[in-house]
């Protein structure tokens, strides 16, 4: 089985200019957040995708991460969506809890369904186990797949979690499938798929 590793970059969304990564979530952070959900039009991520391959408009979508700042947002982009009210009352301990969340998707590849084995953080181009930031807390996240015949198959997902700290732009984070998908390159796939974290834009 093939297992080459991919290195990408991080697409971002949603922030437009510079930001820095919001380590403590005050009220004034709180409402920032708020107000910053409120405004977008569309759900605002902080996606981990592929670069793609040259002259290519397809970056494979891995999977993407939220930070404090960025949970409080999507949670007032939810509210605004459904013509609810959302304020300094409504966000949670666990919106504000200071972890780094990092969700791996599942990816169907042809005919056969690839699973999210694992989630990890490592400094950059490091590959030692003993090197490897491994996640306080894991989740599996079950994804129904249904194609145009109307054959169904379900997924495996993942949902980890880090401590905030570990969102460096010296670390990359790794999302390890039990088979390979593509990672940008014609042709070319990745069991360990890993992705260098730049945090231009990350709130």
């Amino acid at each position: 089985m093939t297992r080459p590793a991919a290195v990408a970059l991080l697409a971002l969304m949603p922030a437009a200019g510079s930001a820095q990564v919001v380590t403590e979530m005050t009220p004034g952070r709180v409402r920032d957040a708020i107000a910053f959900g409120s405004s977008q039009k569309e759900a605002p991520y902080y996606e981990i995708r592929e670069h793609g391959f040259y002259g290519s408009v397809y970056k494979p979508r891995l999977g993407s991460f939220t930070t404090p700042f960025l949970r409080v947002a999507l949670a007032a982009y939810e509210a605004k969506k459904q013509y609810k009210r959302f304020s300094e009352a409504d966000v949670s301990n666990e919106m504000l809890a200071p972890e780094l969340h990092v969700y791996g998707m599942s990816q169907a590849v042809g005919a056969r369904i690839a699973n999210v084995q694992a989630i990890v953080i490592t400094p950059k181009g490091r590959h030692d186990p003993a090197d490897a930031i491994r996640p306080t807390s894991t989740a599996e996240v079950p994804v129904q797949y249904r194609n145009l015949m109307g054959m169904t198959a379900e997924g495996k997902s993942l949902m980890a979690v880090f401590p905030l700290d570990a969102l460096r732009e010296s670390n990359e984070v790794h999302i390890i499938y039990d088979s390979g998908v593509q990672h940008g390159g014609k042709n070319k796939f990745c069991e360990d798929c890993f992705v260098e974290f730049t945090l231009d834009k990350i709130r």
